[in-house]
């Protein structure tokens, strides 16, 4: 039996950022892009045998003699009007195979895959219990709100405001606790346990057709099962078109920062042994074909709360997708990230895509000098905030930056193909160039600071098949 029920305010939340690539498909006939068409065509107009040939060794495995690639690049530039400055010192890291281009296309979860991961993340001693339908929380829940807001008024000047930035003062949060604690006077003290059904709940959304020009309804296909071991702290598992997210106690940790955060001495755990920890799961789960871009330590911004963060990327014949460093997202791609504290898993989202088709397990691609050409002519120029008009207006502040590019990688990027509501239905992994660094700014004759990047964040990346930019910082 199918059944209809409004979608809980707090997984709507949780969902909206993957709402847009896991949506279910309108009217997704579209032709695939020109740029793709001719890059692919660019990319396996020759065979491995016609690249190796190219060369003295006949190998054409050793990426370094194969582009003409240094093991070291230098290089000092700057803009046009002297405000922002490149310092290049970086390795030159090329992997020991070549380089593949292959296609990957939306793969939902169906409810029995729900089910896997519900019995590999899951605490078994929890108790299932119905939210959607209940649609109230308990005392328990309620009190552990009112401490949030507490710890918020508590450190108001450090991280209280940006708790809950619809309130200006501690005075609306105070107010905002009283309807709070009418809620847990009114609310019970638990929720009864019970079976989850195997059926899929139905809600109600509506996108924006590039096609028609119109607002249009569609009904989105939602599977939530959620657990408690004290009828205070809820964990929950939501399933939607290919997006997989986990949650223990999610209604609690808040949003985590993106940025790299010290954790010592904050974890019992070690890196490695929480590395170890997602390994587990990763295997529980029957997944494959992925390998390990991102490892962090991390901080919840609603109080002192630290976890290590993993992110795992698709590879395509050993050679993994290179991540976006400076946010840790995903911009659409496949993704699975584990987040594990000192109790286990905290969080899993996983992003599914399957493997369509390797176009190529060798793709033909431009020579580094060509590359470098691009990067030097570019980086000054692209996304380069010190000179857009917003900063030389008079009256506004000098703006100046300094890139530090410490590593330039080859590896794999995607290229996204969108449906008409702008979900991304296919993308394709192409080989691409990273320049890797941190960058520092001041305003004014203030002092250099280090700007809010990972050590590692990708200023220009460049398509390795025909030199075009694909992002930038």
């Amino acid at each position: 039996m199918k059944r209809t029920v409004a979608i809980l305010i707090t997984l709507i939340m949780l969902l909206s950022a993957a709402a847009c690539s896991a949506a279910k498909t309108q009217n997704t006939e579209s032709s695939l892009p020109l740029d793709v068409v001719q890059m692919i065509d660019l990319a396996t107009e020759k065979t491995p045998e016609e690249i190796s040939a190219g060369y003295e060794d006949g190998s054409s495995t050793d990426l370094y003699a194969r582009l003409g690639a240094p093991s070291h690049y230098q290089k000092e530039l700057v803009s046009e009007a002297g405000f922002l400055k490149v310092h290049a010192d970086a390795d030159v890291v090329l992997p020991e195979k070549t380089i593949p281009m292959a296609s990957l296309i939306q793969d939902s979860f169906t409810i029995e895959d729900a089910k896997k991961y519900a019995k590999v993340l899951f605490d078994p001693a929890d108790k299932f219990v119905d939210l959607d339908a209940h649609r109230e929380m308990t005392k328990g829940y309620w009190q552990l709100m009112l401490d949030q807001y507490q710890y918020a008024i508590d450190n108001w000047d450090t991280v209280g405001q940006g708790m809950f930035l619809q309130y200006d003062t501690v005075a609306e949060v105070r107010n905002a606790m009283k309807d709070i604690q009418k809620k847990k006077d009114q609310a019970p003290d638990s929720l009864p346990a019970y079976t989850p059904a195997e059926e899929w709940t139905y809600g109600e959304g509506e996108f924006y057709n590039e096609e028609t020009g119109k607002v249009e309804s569609f009904t989105p296909e939602f599977y939530n099962l959620y657990t408690t071991k004290d009828d205070a702290h809820f964990s929950q598992l939501n399933t939607y078109g290919n997006d997989i997210l986990f949650f223990r106690d999610g209604m609690v940790h808040g949003t985590t920062s993106p940025w790299e955060t010290d954790v010592s001495g904050k974890l019992n755990i070690t890196k490695e042994q929480a590395y170890e920890v997602a390994l587990k799961a990763i295997d529980e789960l029957g997944l494959e074909g992925f390998s390990c871009t991102l490892q962090q330590g991390m901080v919840s911004d609603h109080r002192e709360w630290y976890a290590w963060n993993f992110l795992f990327e698709r590879e395509v014949n050993g050679i993994p997708t290179t991540p976006v460093f400076h946010t840790g997202d995903s911009d659409g791609r496949e993704l699975l990230r584990i987040v594990v504290d000192d109790q286990g898993i905290v969080s899993l989202q996983h992003r599914r895509m399957r493997l369509l088709e390797t176009l190529t397990e060798d793709a033909a691609l431009l020579p580094f000098e060509e590359i470098r050409d691009v990067f030097e002519t570019m980086i000054t120029v692209v996304d380069n905030q010190t000179e857009a008009p917003a900063w030389n207006k008079p009256g506004m502040p000098k703006l100046e930056k300094e890139y530090y590019i410490q590593e330039i990688r080859l590896g794999l990027k995607p290229v996204f193909e969108y449906g008409s509501i702008g979900e991304v239905i296919r993308y394709y992994l192409v080989p691409a160039w990273d320049f890797l660094g941190y960058d520092t700014a001041r305003v004014n004759d203030g002092e250099l600071e280090t700007d809010k990047t990972n050590p590692m964040t990708s200023f220009l990346t460049i398509n390795a098949v025909d030199g075009t930019v694909i992002e930038s910082h």
